[in-house]
């Protein structure tokens, strides 16, 4: 059996700690697309690979690819990775490949490490979406992008279901991971390239919205133990893949190929892997293929000979199948945010590098595929990122993203009144105060911190406050002390509930305090109504905290103040975790 991604510009306010009197339009921009753009070339294919660690190549994943890459002359752009059920990817191997500048082509068996099966319809019907959700959240948090199956080669694993609950299954997976917010991941569907040819495979096929590539696994089986068959040609092999995936007009992936030597005519697998490589030029609709290196019952290292070596190495080498790097971004802010930092991720299969630039300034390296920047001005912004090919020059192909942010909320300041009177903005966000009148009002810090202070404004204006961190900012109009408010910023506790192992981000400012400014955190422990210091002083905005009383309810509750003052915000509002 076969194994198996502009707008207008809007007036820029807010800076760092001073509020920003504007007449303020925001436009929002119908920049570039939202939905995930191609990770594949426009022409050419993209060469991978699986690599068996052990002696042949290295004695763990990373050696024995590292060893794959050396021997062929050139680094891959695609890694086949296979996981079991019941096991957590992606994996720091993963992460290990993605910034090497590969994509992961992730297989996820519903067989367990025990043998026993994660049955389709079971899956299908809710009964592991907790483990789909997990497997998403941290896809999401993986951020590049991954080519996904989920149980590839289901025609070979009866045991798990029918035909029907495989495609019920694979597409409660795909909405399971869109539910979540997964907009990193290719959808890939893989059978056995025989499947094609006995006409099995259509009944696995889980239609064209869930499936975006379509993938198979085939090999020459000659002189294989158990299973040999006749002397097959590559043609032969994927000819009815290949007719399925142009009849859905489906891109292609050969996502596993491979064969052995035939001991009576020397040479003969190094004339197929030259075959393979000018008939998949004759196929430009296939994207990329993946040799299965390895020696699973039937040896198939690309080395099995010197000219077989040599043959590969002629294809990886060839222009075809090292098309100029493509650059995509995978994720980005929403096109209309609150939040004042963005996170953009993006790839280029093979690239050596990348440049980003902000709002058309200088260029700057962003070669780990993530650029991320806090503090940023409310209004318009444009992301462009270029790829850098290995003599280090940018390509041509760049790609960007565009997205406005907005105030969370806003107040209106009216005679004689602020409506509402408080507001409770996120973290890192803006609150827009509108000047309505028609009498001159102002919106002024009466903590004693002199954070913002519009002065004297008239009707039709408006004025943005920044938020630092968590605390409670109070704010009154000095012409009219009777007017008074609050802004309510809290602290984020992460995971809402967990074990005493478990490891809770508390985080009350997104980045560091400005110049001049700290923050002081305290927790109140299971059992007792004390406030403790837990953090004083600090300008950072976060910290790990695992639970050190046991099980019970922990509160945390911060506050903003001037650097060795003693003027400083109201404590903010607890905020608690439950730990059982």
């Amino acid at each position: 059996m076969d194994r198996r991604r502009g707008a207008s510009a809007a007036r820029r306010v807010g800076r760092a700690v001073a509020g920003v009197a504007v007449a303020l339009t925001i436009v929002v921009a119908p920049s570039a697309s939202r939905a995930q753009p191609s990770i594949f070339p426009t022409s050419g294919a993209l060469f991978g690979a699986f690599v068996q660690p052990g002696s042949h190549t290295g004695p763990d994943r990373r050696s024995a690819l590292t060893s794959f890459e050396s021997l062929v002359g050139r680094d891959i752009a695609i890694e086949r990775v296979y996981y079991f059920w019941d096991q957590a990817w992606p994996t720091a191997d993963d992460a290990w490949t993605r910034d090497a500048g590969r994509i992961p082509f992730i297989s996820w068996n519903a067989a367990r490490t025990d043998g026993t099966k994660a049955k389709w319809a079971d899956i299908a019907s809710g009964v592991y979406d907790s483990v789909i959700q997990a497997r998403a959240a941290d896809l999401i948090a993986f951020g590049g992008p991954v080519i996904f199956s989920f149980h590839h080669e289901p025609d070979g694993d009866v045991a798990a279901g029918t035909p029907a609950e495989f495609v019920a299954a694979f597409r409660h997976i795909h909405a399971v991971f869109d539910a979540a917010g997964v907009t990193n991941v290719t959808y890939a569907w893989t059978m056995t390239a025989w499947s094609f040819r006995s006409s099995q495979a259509a009944s696995y096929y889980p239609g064209d919205d869930d499936v975006d590539v379509i993938a198979a696994d085939g090999y020459n089986w000659y002189t294989c133990p158990g299973v040999s068959g006749p002397w097959r040609s590559f043609t032969n092999i994927f000819a009815p893949f290949h007719t399925f995936g142009q009849q859905h007009g489906k891109p292609m992936i050969v996502a596993e190929w491979g064969g052995r030597e035939d001991p009576a005519t020397p040479g003969r697998k190094a004339t197929w892997i030259d075959e393979a490589s000018t008939q998949l030029k004759e196929w430009p609709d296939i994207v990329g293929v993946l040799y299965y290196d390895a020696d699973k019952g039937c040896a198939r290292w690309v080395d099995t000979s010197p000219s077989s070596l040599a043959s590969f190495q002629a294809m990886a080498a060839d222009p075809y199948f090292n098309p100029p790097p493509t650059i995509s971004i995978t994720s980005g802010p929403a096109v209309a945010t609150t939040a004042r930092s963005a996170t953009v991720r993006f790839a280029a299969p093979g690239a050596a590098g990348y440049r980003c630039v902000l709002d058309g300034g200088p260029p700057t390296a962003c070669d780990s595929g993530k650029w991320s920047r806090t503090g940023l001005a409310l209004g318009s912004h444009v992301f462009e990122t270029w790829a850098v090919d290995g003599s280090g020059a940018a390509t041509t192909d760049h790609t960007r993203w565009a997205w406005t942010i907005v105030p969370w909320a806003t107040i209106d300041v009216q005679d004689f009144a602020f409506s509402p009177t408080s507001r409770t903005p996120a973290q890192d966000t803006a609150v827009l105060f509108r000047f309505l009148g028609p009498s001159q009002h102002t919106v002024t810090d009466t903590s004693g911190l002199g954070l913002f202070d519009s002065g004297p404004l008239p009707a039709g204006t408006t004025y943005t406050v920044p938020v630092l961190g968590a605390g409670q900012y109070p704010f009154a109009c000095t012409i009219h002390p009777s007017m008074t408010g609050a802004l309510k910023v809290g602290l984020v506790a992460t995971p809402s509930s967990g074990s005493t192992t478990t490891a809770f981000t508390i985080q009350w400012a997104v980045g560091q305090a400005p110049t001049g400014y700290v923050f002081d955190v305290q927790i109140k422990r299971p059992g007792t109504t004390t406030w403790k210091a837990l953090a004083t002083d600090t300008t950072g905005g976060q910290l790990a905290f695992t639970p050190d009383k046991g099980a019970g309810t922990y509160s945390f509750r911060a506050r903003t103040q001037v650097s060795g003052g003693t003027a400083s915000t109201q404590w903010s509002v607890a905020k608690s975790v439950t730990v059982g």
